[in-house]
């Protein structure tokens, strides 16, 4: 039950920010001391000023850059005109590697070779990597200007879309290693009589394990990328367990403010890196989708 308060609590601490200044507002008019409510927008303020920003904005470098994107398609809505519209924006934003969360379409199945390959040339991208699990058509997909190699599944899950993979790409010769993942998501939206309905703990605890299992895996390796869709804001637990680790670029270039859904003001999208990357700039960008790209130019 602490542990459910504490992440929900760093979930809507956004939300508790907008309201103790509306509250503010609200005592000022009445003609009341707007003490208490001020004491209180300033402990929310501070707190999320702590797990969002950073006082390192930018790194400038003089080696060759690359840009990175990633961002969950939510399965294009099953709509093939909105997907259409994301392969315009992501291209558009011209970058050497693109992760995608939630990919597939639904009246494709079983194809889903097709639609890989179909949207690899809707991206100009000479590399491809998407292998859903069994009787599944949906999972993470990787599209790259580079050769993608060493590809190796960490986790998935029987029915969601929940994964995360690790690859390499071979940029003049070096490795660069990434992750790609999409972890345990809520189901706020199905019944609880639903046979895949998880509760909130739930959901938690198996975020903490994916993510342990991914912080196991990408130990050895360097540099390191790890990107996605995390389901967890600054401040939860999953979340915290890479920032142990790792940099969250968004923060440390100071757009940790950044919200990633296009329906709610928090970030559950995050790009962290390991030692040896440096990060020019990482910037979220509106998209078709109901999540926000990440675009990130970075040096290694």
């Amino acid at each position: 039950m602490i542990a459910i308060a504490y992440n929900l609590f760093w979930a809507s601490l956004p939300g508790l920010c907008v309201f103790s200044i509306l509250l503010c507002f609200i005592v000022a008019g009445i003609k009341r001391s707007p003490l208490v409510p001020l004491l209180v927008m300033s402990i929310f303020i501070s707190l999320f000023i702590w797990k969002n920003a950073s006082l390192h904005f930018g790194f400038g470098s003089e080696t060759a850059s690359y840009r990175l994107v990633t961002l969950n398609v939510g399965q294009f809505q099953n709509d093939t005109v909105v997907a259409k519209s994301i392969a315009d924006e992501l291209r558009q934003l011209d970058a050497d590697v693109v992760l995608l969360q939630e990919f597939g379409l639904y009246h494709k199945w079983p194809d889903v070779q097709s639609v890989a390959q179909n949207y690899a040339d809707d991206l100009a991208m000479p590399y491809h990597r998407f292998e859903p699990q069994k009787d599944n058509i949906f999972g993470v997909a990787v599209f790259s200007k580079y050769p993608i190699e060493n590809w190796e599944k960490i986790f998935e899950q029987s029915g969601p879309t929940n994964e995360a993979v690790l690859f390499s790409v071979a940029i003049n010769n070096q490795p660069l290693w990434l992750v790609n993942l999409h972890l345990q998501s809520f189901n706020f939206r199905l019944p609880k009589s639903d046979h895949s309905y998880l509760t909130p703990s739930h959901v938690m605890s198996k975020q903490g394990l994916q993510a342990e299992m991914i912080l196991n895996k990408v130990s050895i390796h360097n540099p390191m990328l790890i990107a996605g869709d995390f389901n967890a804001t600054p401040g939860m637990t999953a979340y915290e367990l890479f920032a142990e680790q790792h940099k969250d670029l968004l923060r440390e270039t100071g757009n940790g403010w950044r919200s990633s859904l296009d329906w709610l003001p928090i970030r559950v999208d995050h790009i962290f890196s390991g030692h040896g990357m440096s990060a020019q700039e990482v910037s979220v960008v509106p998209t078709a989708s109901d999540h926000h790209a990440i675009l990130c130019e970075l040096s290694f």
